[in-house]
């Protein structure tokens, strides 16, 4: 099935395309207004919420701060998290968080540590995820045996984390095992004789 913008494009309408950009950038800033709206929601909240609640509000909080480009302001966000509410079940996505920031900037050895820091913890989907990310990391820094390692780990039967059945550690175990294929083919490339 065609979408709007395909069947323009194949039929060259340059004015319905036109206008199909036109409406997708009224989406967007519609979305930006909603996400401002629920930043000043939070951050209001953040001083009635019962302290039960405030290590969700602030992840919340980083997440939208972090999708508005306020990349200093979410990573206080998790950083506060993780300091004021370190049996949080949210601390290791802060982590993982605070490392995906870091690695977006090309901070590798923060992303690492950042990374590091969830798998030191309990086994979940955010375990995986870190995995995941230390081995992108690892190879961005040319550490093919490490990030090799990084993906093995993560490349994991999504059964053995808790939250089975979870698609993202589905997603997950798929992409790690996609990596460590495409690592092992460089390598035997690498040691053919030319």
């Amino acid at each position: 099935m065609e979408t709007k913008a395909q069947k323009a494009r194949a039929t060259g309408n340059a004015d319905q395309m036109e206008a199909l950009k036109e409406r997708q950038t009224q989406l967007m800033n519609g979305a930006e207004s909603l996400y401002l709206q629920a930043l000043k929601l939070y951050t209001t909240s953040l001083r009635m919420l019962p302290h039960a609640e405030v290590a969700e509000a602030l992840f919340s909080l980083g997440t939208l701060q972090y999708r508005l480009g306020k990349i200093d302001k979410a990573l206080e966000s998790y950083i506060k998290l993780i300091r004021d509410f370190p049996d949080s079940e949210l601390v290791p996505q802060a982590h993982l968080a605070i490392g995906e920031i870091r690695f977006e900037s090309g901070d590798w050895r923060e992303a690492d540590q950042s990374f590091s820091m969830v798998l030191n913890m309990s086994p979940t989907v955010a375990t995986a995820c870190a995995s995941y990310m230390e081995g992108w990391t690892n190879l961005r820094r040319g550490f093919f045996s490490l990030a090799r390692r990084s993906f093995l780990e993560c490349a994991v039967p999504p059964s053995t984390l808790p939250g089975r059945g979870d698609s993202t550690a589905k997603h997950l175990s798929s992409e790690c095992a996609s990596a460590i294929a495409a690592l092992d083919a460089q390598n035997a490339d690498s040691s053919e004789p030319k």
